[in-house]
């Protein structure tokens, strides 16, 4: 069961950056069955539950979990950080904006931060992080063209003429903000009012969304994963040639 669990944790976290798949380890519903005797020890993965109703579930090609599943082994390091990406996708869907955002920003603290907790010292290690800081400004840029049916839905989380340095201080002091709770402060965030923090996670969600598609995308697309899968087609016998 552990084999199993690992395995499709890797799986799950490959690709995450194109399908977001919320398998419930707790209450097995798919089971796959050996065709012999002989085939009976290997399946490793006997079963996995997977819900067609909900959104997050619904919208990824087969061909992709099926490659999915022929990548190579990843990193428990990125296994772990894609889990809070995971996490912060269905919190979003669920409309807890606050848990979105807080796992979301979970991804870049476990990836970029090494440990660091202080504001100065997040700054300054995000800063650090190309891919990151491309990400941070492309989205950024493309948030700003969006056209919104009113005021309320405008983009507004940074200041017009805002760096990267002034953009990554923001995350980080909202990261703050939102982790934090005192009925005494009166800036305290509400959690019945998530729908003020909309914005930002789904801004939060889309930097990160970038840098996990990118991995998802390389290793679905890398010629060895696409071989295996194809040879695993044409050997069952279910290659369609036109």
């Amino acid at each position: 069961a552990a084999l199993a669990r690992k395995h499709i944790m890797n799986w799950q976290a490959i690709v995450s950056g194109l399908q977001i798949v919320d398998v419930d380890y707790d209450n097995y519903e798919l089971r796959f069955h050996a065709e012999n005797l002989e085939e009976e020890p290997r399946i490793h993965i006997k079963s996995f539950k997977r819900d067609p109703d909900r959104a997050l579930n619904a919208g990824c090609d087969f061909e992709h979990i099926g490659r999915a599943f022929c990548a190579g082994s990843i990193s428990d390091d990125r296994i772990e950080s894609t889990a809070h990406y995971r996490e912060g996708r269905i919190a979003f869907e669920s409309g807890r904006y606050v848990d979105s955002y807080n796992n979301m920003f979970l991804f870049l603290e476990t990836r970029y931060c090494d440990g660091k907790t202080k504001t100065a010292q997040q700054i300054a290690l995000l800063l650090r992080e190309k891919g990151f800081c491309e990400s941070l400004e492309r989205t950024a840029t493309e948030f700003t063209k969006l056209k919104v049916a009113s005021r309320r839905d405008k983009f507004d989380l940074f200041k017009p003429d805002d760096g990267i340095r002034e953009k990554i201080s923001t995350l980080v002091l909202l990261r703050g903000n939102l982790r934090h709770h005192s009925l005494k402060s009166p800036h305290r965030w509400d959690p019945n009012k998530q729908n003020e923090h909309e914005n930002a996670a789904r801004f939060l969600s889309s930097v990160v969304g970038d840098i996990v598609i990118k991995e998802s995308l390389e290793d679905i697309y890398a010629p060895v994963t696409v071989k295996k899968f194809r040879d695993i087609s044409d050997n069952t016998g279910y290659e369609t040639k036109i």
